[in-house]
């Protein structure tokens, strides 16, 4: 009689405590956020308070799911952003601005082949950057290039509410440009594609001579090219012509 009466005093004494503990506190969420102001000249590490400060910096550091590689308004930064590394379906990697100023944050080519290129990855939303590409008129070159070679199924790629202008390529087109967004598959031994591939609400003026494009790279290959993306709803505003301007909406 006496340990039965023990264990419901016990018992008693139990129910409290766990009516009075603390939810289980849920995971946070994966990535890290990365920033870089190339208006500033001292090497950082890519933290808010020493940011990297060139595109090679940035280029350098591999990406995963949830990671944010973050672009100080105001600010331009020339040459290519190759960003390396994949985001996840419920966590992509998001490449982006950061801060107050009136102004977008600039990724000049500076006459590059590309201003922005990402290359075999998914799960990557670019959005909010002015991307130009304006030196050295002629030559072939891109805004923001998307390619594949030999990579399988690309899912989950972004380009929304960009401002792309001044992509001064030349009048010659190829497989590989010139064009303000230009959207490639590569390769001859494994079948390639895209999936979910979204592009909208992006202001494109004088991209010579495309707004956007999208190609394989030779008529002997052995992938599919076609883009594997739900039909949109058909939009009645402007189109671009080849040399002249659109907001896409």
């Amino acid at each position: 009689m006496t340990r039965r009466r023990t264990y419901a005093a016990l018992a008693a004494l139990a129910l409290p405590l766990l009516a009075g503990a603390p939810p289980a506190q849920a995971a946070a969420p994966p990535g890290d956020r990365h920033y870089v102001d190339c208006s500033l000249t001292t090497p950082g590490d890519g933290t808010a308070a020493h940011p990297w400060t060139t595109l090679a910096e940035a280029n350098a550091h591999p990406y995963g799911p949830g990671d944010r590689l973050l672009f100080r308004r105001g600010t331009t930064c020339t040459g290519t952003l190759q960003p390396r590394g994949a985001g996840s379906a419920a966590h992509p990697f998001t490449i982006a601005d950061y801060g107050s100023a009136a102004g977008r944050a600039v990724i000049d080519g500076n006459g590059a082949h590309d201003a922005v290129l990402l290359a075999d990855t998914s799960y990557v939303r670019l959005t909010r950057l002015e991307i130009t590409n304006a030196a050295a008129p002629g030559s072939e070159r891109n805004g923001v290039r998307l390619r594949l070679a030999d990579h399988g199924a690309a899912r989950g790629i972004t380009l929304d509410h960009l401002a792309i202008h001044d992509v001064r390529g030349g009048d010659h087109k190829t497989l590989t440009g010139s064009s303000a967004i230009h959207v490639a598959v590569e390769g001859t031994t494994v079948p390639s594609w895209y999936e979910d591939l979204e592009i909208h609400h992006n202001d494109i003026r004088d991209a010579t001579a495309r707004a956007s494009t999208s190609s394989p790279a030779s008529p002997s290959a052995t992938w599919s090219a076609t883009s594997r993306t739900p039909t949109p709803t058909p939009d009645p505003g402007p189109r671009a012509s080849a040399s002249g301007s659109t907001t896409t909406p």
